[in-house]
């Protein structure tokens, strides 16, 4: 006869009555922490017909009946308050609305439309109330802002998602993020030519002669092993000695997901903006870069006299003999 101090079992094993309290208190404890931890449930499957929810996150002071396919309520959003403030009457009769009258809710990115019910008895219209402002007739600014975030962070879809899932606000599909990141491109092109126009002016104001004097380095997106050097893409950039701003910068890119995904399938390349501007070896980029930016600013009347570069043998033999070097 098994002794009663190990009467009790935990996980099919004969345990001592201590330790099978213990075991107790642990699976209550773990399932209170169930219970408080559905923070970050997008995919919960909730139970039929309506539920109550306390909206007290939403100060509207009293409780929302909800049915199961209203799931608005989950996690938390990016609002501006300005413009919800002034959106928050009846598109019908301009009574006040509530947020305790929203019926559904659909996804933008990071705004959304809200569909609010009014809440006199005589109108019941249905307004559609954004929660985010949009300029020009296009997508919301927020969704502009987090491309820009995402960008200026060096980051991609994937840790924007991460991100906001750690958050508990519902992610940015990568396509959305893709097609926002397209759309600002030129715009940020733009603005580092400027950016690079005024640093010229300024490196040339600042130096004592009439040439610029400036150090030159470029870098891979992959890092070569020493044996192989094979990334598909290259940047390069020069620096005012002065000023130390950037006065030019290029790029180089071997290679075009749009080309490569109908070469793969053997069709046709339908017409689309290629970024392929370089067909050469990767070590090739850097003194092609760096007579290519030389060359712009000679266009653009600015003599570089001095240039502070590593030790490349192939930029220096194929840059200007005018031009001093320096490591």
């Amino acid at each position: 006869m098994a002794d009663d101090k190990y009467s009790q079992r935990v996980r099919g094993k004969m345990a001592s009555t201590g330790r099978s309290k213990k075991a107790d208190r642990m699976r209550k404890m773990n399932s209170k922490e169930t219970l408080r931890g559905e923070d970050h449930d997008y995919g919960a499957v909730f139970v039929e017909g309506p539920i109550s929810v306390n909206a007290t996150d939403l100060e509207v002071g009293e409780n929302v009946e909800l049915g199961s396919s209203k799931p608005w309520f989950q996690g938390r959003r990016v609002v501006e308050l300005d413009v919800l403030a002034r959106s928050m009457n009846c598109e019908k009769c301009s009574s006040w609305l509530r947020l305790s009258d929203i019926k559904d809710e659909v996804i933008y990115g990071m705004a959304s439309f809200l569909y609010i019910s009014c809440p006199s008895s005589a109108c019941q219209h249905i307004s559609l109330v954004p929660t985010g402002k949009k300029s020009n007739g296009k997508g919301f600014d927020i969704n502009y802002k987090v491309c820009l975030a995402m960008i200026n962070a060096g980051m991609g879809p994937s840790h924007v998602n991460n991100f906001l899932t750690g958050c508990n606000i519902p992610p940015v599909d990568a396509s959305t993020l893709r097609k926002k990141q397209k759309e600002l491109a030129p715009v940020i092109i733009e603005a580092a030519e400027a950016s690079c126009k005024e640093a010229q002016r300024e490196e040339l104001e600042c130096s004592e002669c009439s040439e610029l004097e400036g150090s030159f380095d470029a870098g891979w997106q992959k890092r070569g092993s020493g044996w192989s050097y094979n990334s598909h893409t290259g940047h390069a950039s020069l620096i005012g000695i002065n000023t130390g701003k950037v006065v030019e910068f290029d790029v180089r890119t071997r290679n075009c997901s749009i080309c490569q995904y109908h070469i793969g399938k053997n069709e046709p390349k339908p017409p689309h903006e290629c970024n392929v501007n370089w067909t050469g070896s990767s070590k090739g980029m850097e003194p092609d870069m760096a007579c290519s930016m030389i060359q712009r600013l000679a266009e653009d009347g600015y003599t570089v006299g001095t240039l502070h570069a590593d030790n490349d043998a192939t930029t220096q033999s194929r840059l200007p003999r005018s031009i001093i070097k320096k490591r």
